[in-house]
């Protein structure tokens, strides 16, 4: 390809805490917006095979009831069930431990250095996995 191309290598995706927070309905809606988005990001890429690598969310469990967003669970589940589901995918768990800003939201700094590190690291090993 010619200079000023473009070309693929890769999604990487950390999304969700809205989704876990809001409702149940918005929860439960994570799994199909998810797979619809990432067909059509690959449709519009062009490359149906394209790998992604999902973060997984996680909470910070900074609130009274020891809990930031009720409908984690589900939306942890349709990620997982995602990545399960193609052979291009893989899961990015490292976020498990991360720590947190006190607005119990956001990762601190470590976190977010740790969190590119892994997502590079998932991507390397699916590009091996799916011929990239």
């Amino acid at each position: 390809m010619g200079a000023g191309h473009l070309v693929p290598a890769g999604i990487v995706w950390m999304q969700g805490e809205a989704d876990a927070f809001d409702s149940q309905a918005a929860a439960d809606d994570y799994r199909a917006n998810l797979q619809r988005l990432m067909d059509l990001l690959r449709a519009a890429l062009r490359v149906d095979d394209l790998p992604v690598v999902i973060g997984k969310i996680t909470d910070s469990g900074m609130s009274e009831d020891g809990t930031v967003m009720d409908y984690i669970k589900t939306v942890q589940d349709a990620q997982r069930d995602y990545v399960k589901s193609d052979t291009c995918a893989a899961y990015m768990t490292a976020t498990e431990d991360f720590g947190y800003l006190d607005d119990g939201w956001h990762y601190n700094t470590e976190g977010f250095i740790r969190m590119g590190t892994e997502f590079a690291k998932a991507m390397s090993k699916l590009e091996e996995k799916c011929g990239k």
